[in-house]
């Protein structure tokens, strides 16, 4: 699931995190920002609302937030609301140390499976 994309606000992300959590038996990968991509119509936007140039080289990744959310708050709204569910990951790096205290417990496979479990 992507937040902090166009239209993005407070309640959408408010909204979107209680949809996610009405899933039972699902593990949620959350990422904050759309990659814009050359050519797109992400990449227009984006130079229309000012957030880049359109010599803006985008080689390397540069993502998009919605100016209608404040991207420090919806980052730490995701992590602190979700730090205690083992099955909603925010951010990707979570993943990592879950699967690494899961494999410690001797837990091998496919995380998704393991974290619904646990």
């Amino acid at each position: 699931v992507i937040f902090g994309g166009p239209g993005e606000t407070a309640d959408t992300v408010r909204e979107g995190m209680a949809n996610l959590d009405a899933l039972d038996h699902c593990v949620v990968l959350a990422t904050s920002g759309v990659r814009i991509l050359p050519g797109s119509p992400l990449h227009r936007q984006a130079i229309d609302e000012g957030a880049i140039t359109a010599d803006t080289p985008l080689l390397r990744p540069v993502t998009y937030f919605s100016p209608q959310v404040d991207v420090e708050w919806m980052n730490h709204h995701l992590a602190t609301t979700w730090e205690d569910r083992p099955d909603r990951i925010f951010p990707a790096s979570r993943d990592n140390q879950r699967l690494q205290f899961l494999q410690s417990m001797g837990m091998r496979g496919v995380i998704w499976d393991k974290l619904i479990r646990y």
